[in-house]
């Protein structure tokens, strides 16, 4: 399957789904008036497009990865210039199973601050690793994050940590099945004796 518009599209990170199906976060250059746009899409088992949805701003925003959480729904990391106190800020986004975006929250500080890396806790809230350039010691410092169930910080003070209010537009993406041709390769393997 190949799914995207005129532009650049990419994908970041795939999950299967508990349908059986998969879910995908990137990046969208086709979809969203801004130049970037983060992009949360979901197909079915057999590879046919479901859903998808865009997180859009002014700026650019892009996901790094996402997990489909404990009630079937998802949670997506990554950056955003659109929102929060910096250059550029993390951003823990939650959806439901549906692709209705439940709620997003921003954590940075004047730099360039983004998450990599995610996952849901055994308490239902979020785990997120990351890069911070506004806090720390030097230049780019690791970012470790622990949100709850509903995406707080316990004892974050703004402007560090805070709730945007994101668009979330539904694109008509273009879906295409390309044939692929696979021809077996002349390579021929040699063996190499060291002296």
């Amino acid at each position: 399957m190949v799914h995207g518009g005129a532009n650049y599209d990419d994908i970041y990170s795939v999950v299967q789904t508990t349908d059986g199906g998969y879910a995908t976060v990137g990046e969208t250059h086709s979809f969203g008036p801004a130049n970037c746009n983060m992009n949360l899409t979901k197909y079915t088992s057999y590879g046919i497009l479901s859903w998808s949805k865009t997180w859009v701003g002014t700026g650019s925003e892009w996901s790094n990865s996402f997990v489909q959480t404990s009630d079937g729904g998802f949670a997506i990391t990554g950056g955003t210039n659109s929102y929060g106190a910096g250059v550029c800020d993390m951003f823990l986004a939650k959806y439901t199973s549906n692709g209705t975006l439940s709620w997003t929250k921003t954590w940075g500080g004047t730099g360039d601050d983004g998450g990599l890396s995610l996952f849901q806790a055994s308490d239902g809230g979020f785990v997120i690793g990351g890069y911070t350039d506004s806090y720390g010691a030097g230049d780019y410092d690791m970012l470790f994050a622990k949100f709850t169930s509903n995406g707080i910080i316990k004892n974050c003070s703004s402007p560090m940590c805070q709730s945007p209010t994101a668009t979330v537009t539904t694109p008509t993406a273009t879906t295409t099945s390309p044939s692929v041709t696979v021809i077996n390769s002349p390579f021929t393997p040699t063996t190499i004796i060291a002296p």
